[in-house]
């Protein structure tokens, strides 16, 4: 009798579960998406092979960031270029800036990097052609996050005396605060690489370095990913809240508590309309990052400028009429009255057929030339306005 009690409890269980899913699909448009790799996919197989093997011209092993741009580097048939520091330029910098020049530094993701474009076609230097009172230095690095940003600040930038100081943020960008291995984020990536990254402790930035301090150790991760792959979990949020694929996912019950865990405990970057979730770690942490590089910058004697990318969906929602979905970051800034510019101000000045999407290169959606170039005459005005009064 005690077994068929069981059996009964559990396909009331189940029962219940089959409706749950229901209502977090039809309701909630939440689905079941195992996304959480537990191997290397054949295509980063391949990638780390290269990496191991320092075939890449560009991206080089960083203890301290995780990656970097190599010095020296003259890659894709020279559209990218940069100096002996790692800087993206065609030409060495002193630390200390020219007599005659306001020096700005720039650091930030592809964005600030100026992917896609030749050198001369980055937002940095068409800033110095359009200003020529200008020093603008490239720290910029594809695929970073902001705590890269602020930790190359700290170990490189910081040493060459700039006035101003711009901190770029892609509005993407708090997705990657929170992640360490890239592939837990998205398995679409190009960088199944390492990285640091902070945690809140007691309203302060505490740094979990980088899990791998040695370019060998990709090598034990190439080898063996099954047992390599959980640790670099233990301070991923993405690891922790999303799910791998499972035999035992053909119960609902299972099925639910996945979806549910990740969905409606207030975990999620966005909420349902796709904006900043003020809840979340992400948004939270992105809040005590962005305070103390600011203010890490002030105590330096130069002047931090925040600079927000809107990327393609970000037009996009744009022109649906939908809100800024970073909204919330730009009340706070205005309340911390932090210095910023919001490129998207001035996208907003733009109707449909002015062809904004001209902006962007088609194929990974970074700004072209003339996205650049836009980027280079906000940044000017904003200088004018601001600093030459």
């Amino acid at each position: 009798m005690w077994l068929v009690t069981i059996v009964l409890i559990c396909g009331m269980i189940e029962g219940a579960s089959w409706l749950g899913v229901l209502v977090l699909e039809k309701k909630f448009d939440i689905r079941y998406r195992p996304s959480l790799p537990t191997k290397l996919s054949a295509r980063h197989q391949k990638t780390l092979s290269g990496f191991l093997k320092n075939k890449y011209d560009l991206t080089g092993f960083s203890a301290e960031l995780g990656w970097t741009v190599k010095p020296n580097a003259n890659a894709k048939k020279g559209l990218y270029v940069t100096n002996s520091k790692g800087i993206r330029a065609k030409r060495e910098y002193s630390l200390t800036p020219p007599a005659d020049k306001t020096r700005i530094t720039t650091f930030g993701d592809s964005y600030t990097f100026g992917m896609e474009v030749k050198n001369e076609d980055t937002w940095q230097e068409q800033l110095g052609e359009l200003n020529n009172s200008l020093e603008v230095l490239n720290f910029g690095i594809g695929g970073h996050a902001p705590d890269q940003g602020y930790l190359r600040y700290l170990g490189e930038g910081a040493k060459y005396s700039a006035d101003i100081v711009v901190i770029g943020f892609m509005s993407e960008n708090i997705n990657r605060i929170v992640n360490v291995y890239r592939p837990y984020y998205t398995e679409l990536t190009g960088l199944p690489l390492t990285k640091p990254r902070f945690i809140v402790e007691n309203n302060s930035l505490k740094l979990i370095k980088n899990p791998f301090q040695r370019l060998s150790d990709y090598q034990v991760l190439f080898d063996q990913p099954e047992s390599v792959l959980p640790k670099l979990g233990k301070h991923d949020y993405y690891f922790h809240t999303r799910y791998a694929k499972h035999p035992l996912d053909v119960l609902r019950t299972v099925r639910l508590v996945k979806m549910a865990n990740y969905d409606l405990l207030k975990k999620r970057t966005y909420d349902q309309q796709g904006s900043y979730n003020e809840n979340s770690e992400g948004y939270q942490l992105l809040l005590v990052l962005l305070d103390t590089f600011y203010n890490k910058v002030k105590e330096s004697g130069a002047e931090p400028v925040i600079l927000i990318y809107p990327d393609f969906g970000d037009v996009i929602r744009l022109y649906s009429g939908k809100p800024k979905k970073y909204q919330l970051l730009l009340d706070w800034l205005q309340t911390k009255q932090y210095a910023h510019v919001d490129l998207m101000d001035s996208i907003q000045k733009y109707k449909k057929d002015n062809k904004v999407d001209n902006f962007f290169v088609k194929a990974h959606g970074h700004y072209s030339r003339a996205g650049n170039g836009f980027v280079a005459h906000q940044v000017n005005t904003y200088i004018n306005d601001t600093y030459r009064k």
